[in-house]
């Protein structure tokens, strides 16, 4: 039999671009080539709306009013940084307009170096913990549109820090370890914790691009202290102008930790 098509995409980077023209160039209306970056640009607009159909015990409850706002609208810049070297060094930049805080705020930006002496990359700077695969994923690409309410209000969508993600192709093993504080991010939303600690390692048993299945079988670990010894869960149903609902409260918390 014809052996199998080495297809598979094992490559990760901070952005998509790979420049192999070290001449200037527009090569698309959204895309620039150059000598020392590249510079492709994205954005995204996320527009919600709810509506409810409530019985009796659930007015009681809640309050709800039918509404429609914008959830965020972005631009995205991902590249890579002097394309000549051989070691591959890509960025990404995120500037978000928010709409619950009507605030416009730096999402997912930062710098992943390529250090196959350690069979993967090292990610610096704001992005997902990669506890969860739902997390991990883009949110503008879920399975459906909504994450569970408990995942969303026990795990923060950003932090910063140092990411170690790798991969060995021929037992098809992948993993993420991260270190994370808020000394730059104090004060902002996602932003709850002091410091955490979160890993993930999957296996790919079945991974064929030529009959297109693919089994993927993780498991995560995070561990937290949150500020100033207090913690408060919330989420929304996804929808963003839909309440809250799961909503605990200020409580004491010295750390939490999680296994899924």
């Amino acid at each position: 039999p014809s052996p199998e098509p080495a297809t598979l995409d094992d490559t990760i980077e901070a952005g998509e671009a790979l420049a192999k023209d070290p001449r200037r160039q527009l090569v698309k209306w959204n895309e620039y080539k150059g000598p020392y970056f590249t510079i492709p640009v994205g954005g995204g607009l996320l527009y919600e709306g709810a509506w409810y159909a409530q019985d009796e015990a659930s007015e009681e409850q809640f309050d709800l009013e039918p509404e429609g706002k914008v959830r965020d609208a972005r631009l995205v810049f991902k590249g890579r940084l002097f394309p000549k070297w051989k070691r591959a060094v890509t960025y990404s930049l995120g500037l978000m307009y928010d709409g619950p805080s009507d605030e416009f705020l730096l999402r997912e930006t930062g710098i992943m170096v390529a250090v196959p002496e350690l069979w993967g990359h090292i990610f610096v700077g704001r992005t997902k913990e990669g506890f969860s695969l739902n997390k991990v994923m883009v949110g503008y690409s879920g399975w459906t549109m909504e994450r569970s309410t408990i995942n969303d209000a026990t795990i923060p969508i950003l932090a910063d820090g140092i990411k170690w993600l790798g991969w060995l192709p021929k037992p098809r093993i992948l993993w993420n370890l991260g270190l994370y504080t808020d000394v730059l991010s104090e004060g902002q939303g996602f932003s709850t914790y002091d410091t955490q600690v979160v890993g993930r390692v999957a296996w790919l048993p079945i991974a064929s691009e030529k009959t297109r299945t693919l089994l993927h079988l993780g498991v995560s670990g995070r561990y937290g202290k949150p500020n100033e010894g207090e913690l408060k869960l919330r989420s929304r149903p996804e929808a963003f102008p839909a309440d809250y609902f799961v909503d605990t409260g200020t409580f004491a918390c010295e750390n939490t930790k999680m296994l899924a």
